[in-house]
């Protein structure tokens, strides 16, 4: 038996002893994530990574645990173990340090460890609320570090501030200035570094500048990070990142201020040309009333312009109404114009008659505009004489 296998199982009975009896009172699930029992003495430990709490949630299992060693299987309920290296919270990680060529320190639970702050499970992170739960939190962090010293991991990433960071380091020192989170601190002699959870949106070139400086902290952590130092030798890839993002940030001005435009000329089209009466708007949205022969309203065109959603849709006039006798027929018609889709809610009801997605058609905007309102004629000349 290796010692370190020796320490981990009274680490487990101790932290299994402190957290069984709260779990049960707090009615709330515990457990770690990744597996313990193949950590070796003679292979240390390349990377903890350490998240917040287990975020499954769930109340307490009275029979996930029959022994305080079982605690060493990670995530296990009834002797299955979760393969954690497909969760989104490491494959994100794995992109990030991709960047630095070293996606591969994640794949080996011999030598790679995911744990957390705390062991209580809750569905996110808002629910480690109420003056128990966040005592039991507090206190529960000091099987987490003496975790950190049984396993002595070359290099520690927590994922997140106040729940995570904070709590495993005292004093932390930005390595890449405002621009994006990463902290540095060091725990004993092992140094500890904070970036954002990544369960949040990271754009691609966040994810590049934070993989890049984490792969140049590594290579020089076993000394004290010198931050000015740090931040001369990340000046290349700090310029990079700010140009990216300049870049990136003019492409999507100029998208807001064409999708504006285009839909100011789809809407004066429909209420001046094809004079069509509005039912209701609000900024990024409008729905026109089409009416029959014999003018009375029996439908509703709705133009969206919303920052993920760019549509045409054919609603009835009022919300969420079941099908009606011509349902077919005029999703057929529809059909008949383009590839509109109807869409029936879970209760059954008819959320849209029709529905077209426009974004992946703009290329030219002024032949988008022209093929897009001779398609709203179609749809208003097919409809009203239905």
């Amino acid at each position: 038996m290796y010692k370190i296998q020796e320490e981990l199982k009274e680490w487990a009975e101790e932290t299994y002893n402190f957290y069984l009896p709260l779990a049960s009172t707090l009615n709330m699930d515990f457990y770690t994530q990744s597996k313990l029992t193949d950590i070796t003495d003679d292979k240390p430990v390349e990377l903890m990574v350490i998240g917040i709490n287990p975020g499954h949630g769930g109340t307490f299992l009275k029979d996930r645990f029959e022994k305080s060693e079982d605690l060493l299987l990670g995530n296990t309920y009834k002797g299955k173990h979760e393969t954690i290296q497909k969760w989104r919270i490491l494959t994100n990680l794995r992109s990030i340090l991709d960047f630095a060529g070293l996606g591969s320190m994640l794949d080996n639970e011999s030598q790679f460890v995911f744990t957390n702050a705390t062991f209580f499970s809750t569905h996110d992170e808002n629910d480690l609320v109420g003056k128990e739960i966040k005592s039991a939190q507090l206190e529960s962090i000091q099987y987490t570090k003496k975790l950190i010293e049984k396993i002595h991991p070359k290099h520690i990433i927590c994922l997140g501030g106040k729940n995570c960071t904070d709590l495993i380091v005292e004093n932390t020192k930005p390595l890449l200035s405002d621009l994006v989170k990463l902290d540095y601190g060091v725990i004993g002699d092992i140094p500890v570094y904070g970036i954002n959870h990544t369960s949040s949106f990271w754009s691609s070139e966040e994810m590049e500048l934070v993989g890049k400086a984490l792969g140049l902290a590594f290579s020089i952590d076993r000394e004290n990070i010198d931050i000015s130092n740090f931040e001369k030798k990340m000046k290349t890839a700090v310029n990079d990142f700010k140009k990216k993002r300049y870049d990136r940030d003019n492409i999507k001005l100029e998208s807001l201020l064409r999708w504006q435009y285009i839909y100011a000329c789809l809407n004066n089209f429909c209420e001046y040309q094809l004079h069509l009466e509005k039912a209701e708007y609000q900024n990024d949205w409008v729905r026109f009333f089409i009416k029959d022969s014999e003018g009375r309203n029996i439908l509703k065109l709705a133009l969206i312009n919303q920052a993920d959603e760019k549509s045409i849709g054919i609603t009835y006039l009022e919300k969420n109404q079941c099908k009606g006798d011509n349902f077919d027929s005029l999703v057929a018609s529809l059909q008949s114009i383009d590839k509109f889709s109807p869409y029936i809610t879970s209760k059954n009801k008819v959320g849209w008659i029709g529905y077209l997605k426009m974004t992946n058609r703009l290329k030219d905007t002024d032949l988008f505009i022209r093929e897009t309102k001779s398609l709203l004629s179609d749809i208003v000349s097919h409809l009203s004489s239905m």
